[in-house]
C-alpha cells in the first residue's frame, strides 16, 4: 500500500486549495480567447477593478505559469515523466516520493527517496521544487535527462521521454479486518475521476463483491464540477437531479445518465475542508438517500466559476453561478452538516487519516460501524 503517495497527495491538495488553484468548478471555455495585451502593465490593476465592480471575491487573475498549472490540476493530465515529488523540509532537496505506475519514471526505475540533483545537465540542488518541475515537464514526445542521487548507489542519470500523464485522483482499498467494506479516498475531482472510479471499483470487487463502501472526501477542496457529476452518475438512477446551477438569468439541472449503478450502502466522510465539488457529491448522495455522512460540517463553497484563457497564455476565473443540491439547499457560506457529527481528535495529526487506523480515526470507526450494522 503506497502511503507515501497518499501523504504527498494530501500535502499538495491542501497547498493548492489555499492558493485557489483547485477551486475551479467548470472546464476551460476553450473558445473564449481574449486578447488583453493592450492592458500592458495595467492588467492586474484592471482585473482588480473588474473584481471589485462585480463583487466577486473569488475572481482571480493567473500568470501563464499559474494558469497552466491550474488547467493541469483540473484536467488531471500533464506532459512529463510521471513522478510525485516533494521538498525535504530539513535539507531543502527535491525528492522523488513515488513514480506513477506505468509512466516513463516508473518504467525507467526511479525510486522513492531518489534526490534530484540535475535536469538536462543543469545543477538544481539549490533550486525550489516548482522550478525543477518546470524543467522536467514539457511537450509530450520530447526527451529529458534526470540525474538523481540514490542512497548507497550514488548518482544515476535517467534518459526519459515525456508522455501525457494522467494523475490519479483517487485510491481504493479494502478495510483491514472488514474485507467486505471498500474504502476510496478522493483527493480532488478532475475530468478523469469518473473513469478512474470504474477501475478502482473493479479492483475492490476482484475477490468477490463488497457489501459496503466508504467514500472519504475529507480535505478534498473540489476541482472539476463535471468530474464530480460524472462520478455521481455511478450511484443515482437515470434522470435524477444531481445538482442545479443558478446564474443571474439562467438555471440548469444536471441529471444522472443511464448505465450500471452501484447499489451497496455508502458512508461519506467529510470535514471542514470538504468543499465545492465535494459538497456537490455529498449533497447529491445525501438528498437522494444514497449515502449517510460522518464527520463535521463541510466548508460551504457553493459557487461555480468559469475559466477564460487569454491569448498571452495567462487567464482568469470568474463566478457565474451558484449551485444548489437536489433538494434546493444553498450551501454557500453554510456548508452541509453530517448525519453523524464526529469530531477529529485535535491531538492527532490530520495526516493520520491515511493510516486507516480506527484507534485514532473516530470518524472512520463510526463509518465502519454504520456499514457493519447494515448487514
Amino acid at each position: 500500500m503506497n502511503w507515501t503517495k497518499r501523504i504527498l497527495a494530501f500535502s499538495l491538495t491542501v497547498s493548492l486549495a489555499i492558493s485557489g488553484i483547485l477551486l475551479v468548478d467548470r472546464p476551460v471555455q476553450a473558445a473564449q480567447k481574449v486578447d488583453f495585451a493592450a492592458w500592458g502593465n495595467q492588467v492586474v490593476k484592471t482585473f482588480t477593478v473588474f473584481q471589485e465592480e462585480n463583487k466577486d471575491p473569488y475572481a482571480m487573475y493567473y500568470t501563464p505559469e499559474e494558469y497552466n498549472t491550474m488547467l493541469e490540476s483540473v484536467l488531471g493530465t500533464f506532459a512529463g515523466v510521471g513522478a510525485y515529488m516533494t521538498t525535504n523540509p530539513e535539507s531543502g532537496a527535491t525528492v522523488i516520493v513515488s513514480p506513477i505506475k506505468n509512466t516513463p519514471a516508473f518504467k525507467a526505475g526511479l525510486q522513492a527517496g531518489d534526490v534530484i540533483v540535475a535536469v538536462n545537465g543543469e545543477d538544481v540542488q539549490n533550486q525550489d521544487s516548482d522550478y525543477i518541475v518546470s524543467l522536467i515537464r514539457g511537450k509530450a514526445g520530447t526527451k529529458v535527462d534526470l540525474t538523481v542521487s540514490r542512497e548507497g548507489v550514488g548518482e544515476i542519470t535517467f534518459h526519459l521521454k515525456r508522455e501525457m500523464i494522467t494523475e490519479p485522483s483517487m485510491e481504493g482499498h479494502l478495510i483491514e479486518g472488514h474485507p467486505q467494506i471498500g474504502y476510496i479516498y478522493i483527493s480532488n475531482f478532475t475530468e478523469q475521476t469518473g473513469e478512474e472510479f470504474t477501475d478502482v471499483w473493479r479492483e475492490l470487487n476482484q475477490n468477490g463483491p463488497i457489501e459496503g463502501l466508504i467514500l472519504d472526501l475529507r480535505y478534498n477542496p473540489g476541482g472539476s464540477l463535471y468530474g464530480a457529476v460524472d462520478f455521481i452518475n455511478h450511484f443515482l438512477p437515470a434522470d435524477s437531479v444531481e445538482v442545479t446551477l443558478k446564474g443571474k438569468d439562467t438555471q440548469d439541472d444536471y441529471l444522472a445518465v443511464k448505465g450500471d449503478k452501484i447499489e451497496v450502502p455508502i458512508v461519506l466522510l467529510q470535514n471542514g475542508d470538504s468543499a465545492s465539488a465535494s459538497e456537490v457529491t455529498i449533497g447529491a448522495l445525501k438528498d437522494h438517500n444514497r449515502a449517510i455522512s460522518v464527520g463535521t460540517t463541510s466548508f460551504g463553497k457553493g459557487i461555480v466559476q468559469s475559466l477564460v484563457g487569454l491569448k498571452s497564455g495567462a487567464g482568469f476565473k470568474s463566478t457565474d453561478a451558484r449551485y444548489f443540491t437536489p433538494s434546493g439547499h444553498d450551501i454557500h457560506g453554510a456548508g452541509i452538516e453530517p448525519d453523524y457529527e464526529v469530531a477529529w481528535d485535535e491531538s492527532v495529526p490530520a495526516i493520520a487519516i491515511f493510516d486507516l487506523d480506527v484507534k485514532v480515526d473516530a470518524q472512520l470507526a463510526k463509518a465502519i460501524a454504520l456499514l457493519e450494522a447494515t448487514k
